[in-house]
């Protein structure tokens, strides 16, 4: 699998974050978790796998960027 990681983190800092929210992007062809940020509660590091499974995107990302989806009850799909 090959992995794209836009952070400051290893894979494995990433993987041991916790899970905020989980769901399915169709616009990205991904399935993300939104894990807590290690040192800003206004980020997020997002994390998905593309639905093929060949490509992993790690994100520093604005919590703020994924509203719809923290404000949507259980796990999010978004089109």
């Amino acid at each position: 699998m090959q992995v794209h990681n836009y952070t400051g983190l290893t894979e494995e800092e990433v993987y041991n974050l916790p899970i905020l929210k989980s769901g399915k992007n169709h616009w990205r062809g991904r399935n993300i978790h939104l894990r807590q940020h290690p040192t800003d509660a206004e980020k997020v590091i997002s994390e998905g796998t593309t639905f093929d499974g060949s490509m992993r995107v790690i994100c520093d990302e604005m919590k703020s960027q994924w509203h719809r989806e923290f404000e949507a009850a259980g796990d999010f799909e978004t089109f």
